[in-house]
């Protein structure tokens, strides 16, 4: 790769001396930051994930079936990132152990790919969540009779286990050829690779981005619907369903 940018490594076009070269050259020419920061990013993540499994949890089971739905959708988004954080951070963290060389963890680069796979499930997830939670809502302010037949205890976790197979199943495509993960600078983590014309990567690279886009328009879209439905019924001080407004409201706010 060009000096000072992005380093990659091609588990099959590359040598495992060309590997470690790439790493251990990509950890030199990256600022010294200490293992404490991946550490710290780590126990953060996992604690407060951990207090919104919980808090989710114990309030599910005293909530009627509405507002189940939307809290079984807060906890799979706090499961979902919990996951990542667990999978992920110890992988970084062996690496910065071994000052940044990452061929000293994965000399075989069966660990890149592995790593590619989570950074994708786990990038993707939280953004399809999001998108559920926010359509949700906007279904139960502008659609209410609609909203309180068709979403379902049963239904929400349908939405939440697709959600998951989906993206792992797309997060897999290069595995089976279709893209690529390569290492990427400074020689940390693994990821899309974008710096080669070939048709597969070009696929998946823009797909995953073409993905993420869309969710998060479809999310913004979605709260700014919800947000200008709630501020009308307000300056027009409606007396009715106040309770369900008010419960719409806060899990609004709980969702932003």
């Amino acid at each position: 790769g060009p000096a000072g940018g992005l380093r990659m490594w091609d588990g099959t076009n590359a040598s495992s001396e060309e590997f470690r070269t790439n790493t251990s050259v990509g950890a030199a020419q990256c600022f010294s930051v200490s293992v404490a920061f991946p550490v710290t990013m780590m126990i953060a993540g996992i604690v407060g994930n951990t207090l919104a499994l919980l808090l989710a949890y114990s309030s599910y089971h005293k909530e009627n079936n509405k507002k189940k739905s939307f809290l079984l959708i807060i906890g799979a988004l706090a499961l979902t990132d919990l996951t990542g954080k667990l999978l992920i951070s110890p992988v970084v963290i062996s690496v910065y152990l071994t000052n940044r060389q990452w061929s000293r963890v994965d000399s075989s680069g069966n660990l890149c790919a592995f790593f590619g796979v989570c950074m994708t499930t786990f990038g993707l997830c939280p953004l399809f969540l999001a998108n559920a939670m926010a359509v949700e809502r906007t279904l139960a302010i502008y659609a209410p009779h609609y909203y309180s037949n068709l979403v379902t205890i049963r239904l929400t976790k349908l939405v939440v286990l697709s959600i998951w197979v989906t993206v792992v199943i797309f997060a897999l495509l290069p595995v089976v050829g279709v893209g690529k993960y390569t290492l990427q600078w400074p020689g940390t983590w693994c990821f899309i690779n974008t710096g080669k014309n070939i048709m597969g990567n070009t696929i998946f690279a823009s797909t995953f981005t073409v993905l993420g886009i869309v969710s998060l328009l479809v999310t913004f879209t979605c709260n700014v619907a919800t947000i200008r439905a709630l501020v009308i019924r307000c300056k027009k001080k409606v007396p009715s369903s106040n309770k369900q407004w008010e419960r719409i409201t806060v899990d609004t706010l709980i969702q932003l």
